[in-house]
């Protein structure tokens, strides 16, 4: 993934929200599905060191070593702090007034690093959390939430924290100093279309036509993936009308199998939000193989071809309304009654009246490709390879006329 997703308007604002929560002194868990966006650690940190009082860290719970089960062990291992900066007072020797009975230990120990100042102001991003490692960091983050308040915000050392897949479903309860920031309906339409657009910017399209309604359709199908927007991006038109295999090897590299696909959730990378409407992975789609699902997708490449299609023609109708007037007659009596003014005839009936004249025009067959186009997708139904061919060679053949 380049680094360009993360620049995307609706990827940056979710980037400046952690941001925001890191500057009002709280810790962050970065809630994930499988197969989220890459590449949001390295961007985060390009946010965060654009701040001179804060110190960027990695913790990786994947390298293991003796103070794995103890969190508070392990960051003064990883993070080189001196124990000796601590008072050894919190350790073991105070007072029993200030001894808590139920988790003395651990108490103790979050509150000695939360007071070393060589652990002040950082921001640790926390990585390789597991089920069975979860419970310990819990605790620790319960504890480190209550005692960090002791310190002011910018002060504080603070974790950023993704979760991933099934852990997400056990994620804590935001606080004061805890901040839960899930992806899920960040990305919608617009980021797709400029993310492909990019993509596509070295591949050769024939026209801009084309173009726009291959970035509109990938984007659809896509919904909110830019893994799945790279594969796309790459196919020629008549594979992007049937992209079925394509999905079908994603959903395989990805694992999913039949009974996960039955009922896609959310954690396992399967199901996302676009402007608040619940979508279904298109490689789900593809897999589940069933009437309703070929249907939908059906029906997002033919939303990605109207959105494009349809103000092109428009477009279209407009011009050829001024240069075909002698051609066209009001009042014309229509199904849906009369139209009396030459600018409200549509394709089909400037079509209509310049095919029945006895006068010939260079635009007869543009127009007769332009109302069929238009009868296509006003059925719901996404034009062929053909129908695109043959309108890119009729405005091509007319521009040359020009």
């Amino acid at each position: 993934m380049n680094s360009l997703w993360w620049q995307l308007p609706s990827p940056a604002a979710f980037l400046n929200l952690v941001d925001g929560d890191l500057r009002q002194g709280k810790n962050v868990i970065l809630a994930l599905p499988e197969y989220a966006p890459t590449g949001l650690r390295e961007a985060l940190a390009v946010q965060v060191k654009k701040n001179d009082f804060w110190d960027w860290r990695l913790v990786s719970l994947q390298e293991k070593d003796s103070s794995s089960d103890d969190p508070v062990r392990l960051l003064f291992n990883r993070l080189a702090l001196p124990i000796e900066a601590a008072p050894n007072s919190l350790f073991d020797r105070l007072p029993d007034p200030f001894i808590v009975p139920s988790r003395p230990t651990r108490l103790l120990n979050v509150k000695a690093l939360v007071d070393c100042e060589a652990f002040c102001g950082k921001v640790i991003w926390l990585e390789g959390l597991t089920e069975s490692s979860w419970p310990s960091w819990h605790a620790f983050f319960e504890d480190y939430a209550h005692f960090c308040q002791n310190r002011c915000e910018l002060e504080r050392s603070l974790f950023c924290v993704p979760m991933v897949g099934t852990l997400t479903q056990q994620l804590p309860t935001e606080n004061k100093t805890l901040s839960i920031r899930p992806w899920r309906g960040v990305v919608d339409r617009l980021d797709m279309q400029l993310y492909i657009s990019s993509q596509m910017a070295h591949n050769r399209v024939a026209n801009t036509l084309e173009r726009n309604i291959k970035i509109a359709m990938s984007a659809e199908i896509a919904g909110t993936d830019p893994e799945l927007a790279n594969s796309l991006s790459k196919l020629p038109f008549e594979e992007l009308l049937a992209p079925f295999e394509t999905l079908k090897q994603m959903a395989k590299q990805r694992g999913w199998n039949e009974e996960q696909v039955s009922k896609p959730e959310w954690h396992l990378g399967m199901l996302d939000e676009i402007e608040g409407t619940p979508i279904v992975h298109a490689a789900v789609l593809a897999m589940q193989a069933n009437q309703d699902s070929q249907n939908e997708l059906r029906r997002r490449i033919w939303r990605g071809q109207i959105g494009v299609l349809f103000p092109f023609i428009e477009e279209q109708r407009v011009r050829l309304l001024e240069e075909l007037e002698a051609f066209l007659e009001v009042p014309l009596e229509t199904p849906f009654g009369t139209i009396t003014d030459i600018h409200d005839l549509e394709i089909g009936h400037i079509y209509y009246q310049v095919q029945n004249s006895q006068k010939s025009h260079k635009a007869k067959p543009l127009l007769k490709s332009l109302k069929n186009i238009r009868d296509t997708i006003a059925h719901l139904e996404p034009i062929n390879a053909t129908q695109l061919d043959e309108l890119r060679r009729l405005l091509k053949n007319l521009r040359k006329r020009s």
